[in-house]
């Protein structure tokens, strides 16, 4: 892949996903060994989610009126200075249940705004041919880095304390800034009328208009839906999961640590696969096979529970998660004016982190009612019909395409 800019991004991501990574492992480590086990990781667990709720509209209406290079270059920056504070604090004897919180606090502040900005750029710095291959190299990027930061992680907690682990990953947060910032990028100019200023007073009027910009098109707003019940109903994998384990032999969790493995292998070779592809071709229909048959998939781990089957599941639920991951995104940049990119993506995600809990919450019920077998037997059905929907979605851009006697776009 020739682009430079999209070159000097993954390798941005590479660096700063692996210190998250690390952030990830040593902050829940500490919550749960020095402040209290369960609760105080739950806490813990749910700061990360709290800043996204809260923030995510007003990421957006940055995201699309501030200049994104500079937006992400600035939250890394932040989220590296803050750890390496954070670390220092923690030097200095400084080490509360409070400063654990606050420092996902700050890190997960600066995410909220990264995030929505990165999307929305990746279609500004490659052309319409190749924006899935655009998408899959940073999400291939991501995903290595999220799997090695794991394990190094969990290394690195038996060996290093807490301060010294925060200020290592502030240091990746300021490399990853360093890669960033030697992207060439440009506004891309508007037409006449259209306003692309950030203004406080318009603010509450910027957010509203986030909103219309993903409930008016049927097809964006049956998407974002869509993919909203699907990570709700998948969300019970990490509630089942270690349940299942116990279950099979003698209960060894390093059974759960292989699954877990699995299905990050497969989340990089789907990504490693799709970043070889230039464009992909019917792409509602790629997202609908890549849904259901990874509902199916679930529904058979429910039904036959030997650890090498539950590996090929989960190592194919992984690969097709990814898929429909990429082919998703790419749809909601095409769907979504470039002058709104950010604040569509803002509110996806803000959607997304206030159903996770809700998710867990309910899961962890109903794990309690029924058995884990046939809980996932359920949440695979559930899936897979979800797959049915997003060809439904398909079918319906199809038809209005062909309505307006135009080509039908290749989605």
């Amino acid at each position: 892949m020739g682009n430079r800019n999209l070159l000097l991004l993954m390798l941005g991501r590479l660096v700063s996903d692996f210190g998250s990574s690390l952030f990830l492992v040593s902050i829940v480590w500490e919550a749960a060994a020095n402040f209290g086990g369960a609760r105080a990781v739950s806490l813990v667990l749910a700061a990360f989610s709290i800043p996204s709720i809260l923030l995510a509209p007003i990421a957006g209406v940055c995201a699309d009126r501030l200049n994104k290079k500079y937006l992400i270059v600035g939250s890394d920056l932040m989220s590296g200075a803050a750890l390496i504070l954070l670390g220092v604090g923690w030097h200095m004897g400084m080490r509360g249940f409070g400063w654990v919180v606050a420092s996902v606090v700050a890190v997960q502040i600066s995410g909220v705004f990264f995030r929505p900005a990165l999307l929305a750029l990746i279609p500004e710095l490659a052309d319409a041919q190749s924006l899935t291959q655009a998408n899959a190299v940073v999400q291939f990027a991501s995903t290595l880095a999220n799997i090695t930061g794991l394990a190094v992680g969990g290394v690195l907690v038996a060996i290093l304390d807490l301060d010294t682990i925060l200020i290592l990953d502030g240091a990746s947060f300021g490399l990853s800034a360093m890669s960033e910032g030697f992207i060439r990028y440009a506004r891309p100019s508007l037409s006449r009328g259209v306003s692309q200023r950030f203004s406080i007073s318009r603010m509450w009027s910027d957010i509203a208009e986030g909103f219309g910009l993903i409930w008016k098109p049927i097809l964006l707003r049956g998407l974002i839906l869509t993919d909203a019940a699907v990570n709700f109903v998948s969300c019970s994998i990490f509630v089942v999961l270690p349940l299942l384990v116990l279950g099979i032999g003698d209960g060894d969790p390093k059974g759960y640590g292989v699954l877990q493995a699995c299905m990050a292998v497969g989340a990089v070779l789907a990504a490693a696969g799709m970043s070889l592809l230039q464009s992909v071709k019917r792409r509602f229909i790629v997202l609908a096979l890549a849904v259901t048959t990874s509902g199916i998939a679930i529904a058979l781990m429910g039904t036959w529970g030997n650890l090498p089957l539950l590996c090929v599941f989960m190592v194919y639920i992984g690969l097709a998660s990814t898929v429909a991951n990429v082919t998703e995104t790419v749809l909601i940049q095409e769907m979504s004016p470039s002058t709104g990119r950010g604040r569509v993506f803002a509110l996806r995600g803000a959607l997304d982190s206030t159903l996770r809990p809700l998710a867990f919450w309910l899961f962890g019920a109903v794990a309690v009612l029924i058995s884990v077998r046939a809980l996932l037997v359920l949440v695979g059905v559930l899936v897979a019909l979800s797959g049915g929907v997003y060809w439904l979605i398909g079918q319906h851009d199809r038809g209005r395409d062909s309505s307006n006697t135009a080509a039908p776009l290749e989605r």
